[in-house]
Order: C-alpha cells, then sequence, then structure tokens
C-alpha cells in the first residue's frame, strides 16, 4: 500500500517492486490480490489515465512502448485506444515544434537535426516530421 501512495503502478511495476525489496513470493502474492480486490490496481484504469495525460506530448506509438515496457498487455493497451479519441499527430508536431523552434527564420543543418531528433525521440514518424518541417518551410 506504501507504495502505490505515492503514485500509481502497473501491476507488474508493483510486483517488481515489491519483490526488489525482498519479499517472499507468498508475500508478494498476498499482496497483489489484496490491492487488486480493493480496486488499487487497475492495469485498464492506469492506461486510460496515462494516455489522457500524456497524448498531447507523446506520439501514440511512443505512449504504446512505454505502456508494454511498464507490463501492460497489448490487449488492454488496444482495447483503451478504441475507447479513446486519437489525437492529430501532425498538429502535435507542428505544437511542439513551435515551442521547441519559435523563430521565424530557417534552422540550418545542425539545428534542424536536432528539431529531427527532438521529435522522432518523441515517437513520431519520419514522414510526418519531414511534412511538417517542409510545411512550416523550415526544410
Amino acid at each position: 500500500m506504501h507504495i502505490l501512495t505515492r503514485m500509481d503502478r502497473t501491476e507488474q511495476e508493483l510486483e517488481n517492486s515489491l519483490c526488489k525489496t525482498g519479499y517472499s513470493a507468498e508475500a508478494v502474492s498476498g499482496a497483489m490480490d489484496y490491492v487488486r480486490s480493493y480496486g488499487y490496481l487497475d492495469d485498464r484504469k492506469y492506461t486510460r489515465k496515462y494516455l489522457e495525460c500524456y497524448r498531447d506530448r507523446k506520439s501514440l506509438q511512443r505512449m504504446k512502448f512505454d505502456l508494454a515496457k511498464k507490463g501492460v498487455s497489448k490487449d488492454i493497451i488496444s482495447e483503451i485506444l478504441e475507447e479513446i479519441e486519437p489525437a492529430d499527430e501532425k498538429a502535435l508536431i507542428r505544437s511542439l515544434l513551435k515551442k521547441k523552434w519559435p523563430g521565424e527564420e530557417k534552422p540550418n543543418e545542425k539545428e534542424l537535426n536536432r528539431l529531427f531528433g527532438f521529435l522522432a525521440r518523441k515517437g513520431f514518424k519520419s514522414s510526418d516530421i519531414w511534412s511538417v518541417l517542409r510545411e512550416e518551410n523550415l526544410t
């Protein structure tokens, strides 16, 4: 319970955390059953909150990757994605680009590569990034 008071976690994250602290397998199993029974641990709810929170900062691909890394099953991710309206990725790229490059002048090649890398690390497709860069006359 103490671990969950600081922040929400997925089932896998909580289980890994408990195992690292040295609890026995029976204690970990009992604790997991206990928090599940009271609804404190719900990967569907966690996924929904995560997607709603980060949808205006990360690409869909990046969010899927992050959730899978946290131990959320692909079925749950797909199920929740069907319920949530997808964000317009090109509009999101434009928004992030304007924050990162507010100037009117064109960036030089080094700055352009940095902008591209920044957006690629957010998980956006390279074709979408280049398309927006061209539309914004930054290439």
